[in-house]
C-alpha cells in the first residue's frame, strides 16, 4: 500500500483533475486503484466509477459510450443517455453528445469521481478535447483521475495556476527504500536490499519482479546480485510493455546500438552510419 502517496493525495483535496504520469511499470493502475479503495473506505456509497481503455476505444462516439456507461455503472443515473451508450446508437455528433452529459452531470447533487487507466491508449485531437471540455465546463462535483504515459496535450500550465489539477510524477511513484523492503519481504538482506533498490532506481515492476525472482530456482543459484535485464521475466516485460510501443525508428535505433555499454549521439550516428541519433534520443 503506497501510504505516504495516498496521504499527499489526501492533502491535496480533491481537484477537478489528478494527473498520474509515469512510463509502464510504475504502478500507475495500482495507485489509482488504492486510490479507488480509500476513497470507498471514507464514503462507502460513492459515487466512483473506473475505465480502462485500449487504442480500440480512441474513436469519439466509442470512448463517449463507454465512459457514459462506467458512470451509469457507479450509480449516477444518466437516463436516455445509458440506453443509447448500450446500443451504440449516440449522436453521430460528439459534441450533442457532450453536452446532454454536462445537462445530466449538472443534476447530480455528490461528488462523482471518474478514473480513467491507461489514457495514453485513446489520447487523440478528439478525445483530449472531449476531456478538455469535461474538466473545464463540467459540475464541480465531477473529479477526474487520469493515469498515461505521456502528458496529454491539455493546457496544463493554465489549470495548475488555476488550482484545478494535481500532478504525480514517475519520480514520485518510485518506491522508496522502505517500500522496497517491504515487497521483498523481510528475508532480504539489508545490503541486497539497498543494492536492488539503487539499481532499479525504485522502479516498481522492476522490485516486484525481483521478488518472483527470489522465488525461483535461478535465484538460490545466484542470489539476488544475478538480477538484472538478462532474467527472462524481466526482458519480456520490456519487450512486451516497452519496446512494442515505441515507433520503428526507436525501435531500430535501440537494436542497433545494443552492443554498446556507452555511448552518446555522436558514436551511435558512427555506428549506425546515421546522423538522426541525437533526434531519436530526445525522443527515447
Amino acid at each position: 500500500m503506497r501510504e505516504v502517496l495516498l496521504a499527499s493525495l489526501h492533502a491535496q483535496g480533491q481537484t477537478p483533475l489528478l494527473l498520474v504520469v509515469a512510463p509502464a511499470g510504475y504502478g500507475k493502475t495500482v495507485l489509482l486503484m488504492q486510490w479507488r479503495e480509500a476513497l470507498l473506505r471514507k464514503t462507502p456509497q460513492a459515487k466512483i466509477a473506473w475505465l480502462s481503455l485500449d487504442e480500440f476505444d480512441a474513436e469519439s462516439n466509442r470512448f463517449l459510450a463507454y465512459l457514459i456507461l462506467a458512470l451509469e455503472h457507479s450509480g449516477v443515473k444518466l437516463g436516455h443517455l445509458s440506453r443509447l451508450a448500450e446500443t451504440q446508437s449516440l449522436d453521430a455528433q460528439p459534441q450533442r453528445t457532450l453536452c446532454a452529459l454536462l445537462q445530466a452531470l449538472e443534476q447530480v447533487q455528490q461528488p462523482v469521481t471518474l478514473l480513467l487507466d491507461d489514457y495514453h491508449a485513446v489520447a487523440n485531437h478528439e478525445v483530449n478535447s472531449i476531456l478538455q471540455t469535461l474538466i473545464e465546463q463540467a459540475t464541480p462535483w465531477l473529479h477526474l483521475v487520469v493515469a498515461c504515459r505521456t502528458r496529454p496535450a491539455w493546457p496544463l500550465g493554465d489549470w495548475r495556476t488555476k488550482g484545478w489539477m494535481h500532478e504525480v510524477s514517475a519520480r514520485q511513484l518510485s518506491l522508496s527504500l522502505d517500500e522496497t523492503r517491504s515487497v521483498l519481504g523481510p528475508r532480504v538482506a539489508p545490503e541486497e536490499v539497498q543494492q536492488l533498490h539503487q539499481t532499479t532506481e525504485g522502479w516498481a515492476v522492476a522490485v516486484q519482479l525481483a521478488r518472483l525472482w527470489l522465488s525461483s530456482s535461478d535465484a538460490s543459484l545466484y542470489g539476488l546480485t544475478a538480477f538484472g535485464g538478462g532474467v527472462f521475466e524481466v526482458a519480456e516485460y520490456l519487450a512486451e510493455q516497452i519496446l512494442t510501443s515505441l515507433s520503428t525508428e526507436c525501435q531500430n535505433f535501440l537494436l542497433e546500438t545494443s552492443l554498446l555499454e556507452r555511448f552518446n549521439a555522436e558514436l551511435a550516428d558512427a555506428v549506425r552510419n546515421r546522423t538522426d541519433s541525437d533526434q531519436l534520443l530526445i525522443q527515447l
